[in-house]
């Protein structure tokens, strides 16, 4: 029996082979997660999953090790739809990812804006993540967290995060 803990992971599904079967990329480990379709009971990841185009679809997953090598265990292509119990250290590595990580940046920023949306990003930390140095060198970044009603609220682009800031507080 497998003790690890179960962790959330995500990742941008770039491609899915014509049989049925994929490899998504980890937060938290080095090696690509297998997974197959016939894996997947819920019919509407399914058509999701098929229907995609390259590189649209984010999924959130969590994977165990079998014989060596990793294979996803539950899969969602929603956020709102995953196990809320995995949500808050998910949230937290998400958050270093997004500073220190290897994950592209507007990945993560998109998923943040996801948590920010569900509630397990409050304002106080979004305003920590809003002063990450990185962000002053790629402002446009801060256009994939923010949401709809944020963006038409924003006057000068030129000035994004100062906005965002002044916005929040």
């Amino acid at each position: 029996m497998n003790n690890e803990i179960e962790l959330l992971d995500f990742c941008r599904v770039k491609k899915i082979f014509d049989k049925g079967f994929g490899f998504l990329t980890s937060i938290y480990f080095e090696e690509n997660v297998f997974f197959h379709f016939s894996k997947i009971r819920d019919r509407e990841v399914i058509e999701t999953l098929q229907n995609m185009k390259r590189g649209v679809v984010y999924v959130f997953y969590t994977s165990i090790e079998f014989e060596g090598k990793r294979k996803v265990k539950r899969l969602w292509t929603d956020l709102k739809k995953v196990d809320t119990r995995l949500l808050p250290t998910f949230t937290e590595k998400i958050i270093e990812e997004f500073e220190n990580g290897k994950t592209n940046m507007f990945e993560t920023a998109y998923v943040i804006k996801l948590l920010r949306e569900a509630s397990y990003i409050d304002i106080k930390t979004f305003l920590k993540i809003l002063k990450l140095p990185k962000l002053k060198k790629t402002p446009s970044v801060v256009k994939t967290m923010i949401t709809e009603d944020e963006i038409k609220k924003i006057k000068n682009h030129d000035n994004l995060i100062e906005e965002i800031q002044t916005m929040l507080e």
